[in-house]
């Protein structure tokens, strides 16, 4: 458990009483900044077939359809979550902005991406505080109020912030970073597997091939690909490119 957490807490909800718990949806008319965290899940009937799987993005459609009713016109909505690529753009924006039209709002939404950072653990605090993050905005106004928030509550002296044009690419990022990640476990997941049934030390040969200036950063096997962002977030990636994106063909066959 991280100490730090149980400080924060008595800080900010025991003495400065600046942070509290509602299921009061009105209170969001009056924040200055909305940040979104909602499960985004990827749902395979079939077991390890990402093709047949499909993004549950009911919970998330919600989470739009809610803050766009209450929120003040100069409010910021932060999207967290990692989600399909394309969804701040295609699917979040065109839900806010209908909802402000019908309050009679002709400006545009505020409307930023940042997938968030966090590691349960000891260092729970320091994950989300002290490390690299991107954002994007869907406008100018946008992208300079992400930025100036999350400079304002990160480490970003230490950490420096990527700003990206379009929240697409905020969004590609985390997917790439995640399949990237998977794909190299399983690839030597598979080859752990030859070296034990042909009597092969695969740590030997790992240590051999890293001698290799462009092999340095190979990974050691383990038991496995795991977790709840790796299996499925190559999905997501998937799924945007033919229902969100609207592409037809099949370009993916590693991810």
């Amino acid at each position: 458990d991280d100490t730090l957490v149980s400080q924060m807490i008595n800080q900010c909800v025991l003495k400065k009483k600046t942070l509290t718990a509602t299921y009061n949806q009105r209170v969001i008319q009056f924040a200055d900044v909305v940040i979104i965290d909602v499960q985004c899940d990827y749902i395979k009937p079939e077991l390890g077939n990402v093709k047949s799987g499909k993004v549950e993005m009911k919970a998330l459609e919600n989470s739009f359809k809610t803050i766009g009713e209450h929120i003040k016109l100069e409010t910021l909505v932060l999207i967290e979550t990692t989600v399909p690529p394309g969804t701040t753009e295609h699917i979040a924006y065109p839900i806010i902005k209908k909802i402000f039209l019908s309050r009679g709002f002709v400006q545009e939404p505020l409307l930023a991406h940042s997938f968030e950072r966090v590691m349960p653990g000891k260092n729970y605090v320091a994950s989300v505080r002290d490390f690299w993050r991107v954002c994007s905005g869907i406008n100018n106004q946008s992208r300079d109020r992400v930025t100036t928030f999350l400079n304002e509550v990160l480490n970003t002296t230490d950490f420096p912030l990527t700003v990206l044009e379009k929240p697409i690419e905020s969004e590609t990022a985390k997917i790439v970073e995640n399949s990237y990640r998977a794909t190299i476990l399983a690839f030597m997941d598979e080859w752990s597997l030859f070296a034990e049934r042909n009597g092969v030390d695969i740590l030997k040969v790992i240590d051999a091939v890293k001698i290799r200036p462009t092999h340095s950063n190979l990974v050691f096997p383990g038991p496995g690909i795991g977790g709840y962002c790796l299996p499925k977030d190559g999905g997501l990636g998937y799924w945007a490119y033919k229902h969100i994106l609207g592409f037809e063909d099949d370009i993916f066959k590693i991810t």
